[in-house]
């Protein structure tokens, strides 16, 4: 069972990682702008909610049983005991990480965090 410093460690790598990406990506697309923010803002947005976030989601809601209920109401504390369910939250959080640091609208910044 995980710890909550793994947890810690687990968001802080998921940030280095959301970071990163947006570095690769602002080498490899274009810059160019839509409504103010990079068009590779928006690439990376859709990698992240196609490729990443559906088979984590996936895996979390198998790892809770295939339960909707267990998966919607597991408390924070059993957080450390769910391998996968860390790697959607660690997910969620370093994409929203990598958001924060490039995104023009102050908006979306409220979105993320609320």
């Amino acid at each position: 069972m995980a710890s909550w410093l793994d947890i810690a460690v687990d968001f802080g790598v998921a940030s280095l990682v959301g970071v990163a990406f947006n570095t690769v990506a602002k080498k490899l697309f274009p810059s160019d702008t839509i409504k103010g923010d990079p068009r590779w803002v928006y690439y990376l947005s859709i990698f992240a909610q196609t490729c990443i976030f559906p088979p984590l989601a996936f895996m979390s809601w198998r790892e809770q049983g295939y339960t909707v209920a267990n998966w919607f109401v597991s408390p924070w504390a059993d957080l450390p005991g769910i391998f996968w369910t860390r790697m959607y939250m660690a997910s969620l959080w370093g994409y929203w990480a990598k958001d924060m640091l490039v995104l023009s609208d102050p908006l979306i910044v409220v979105h993320h965090i609320a």
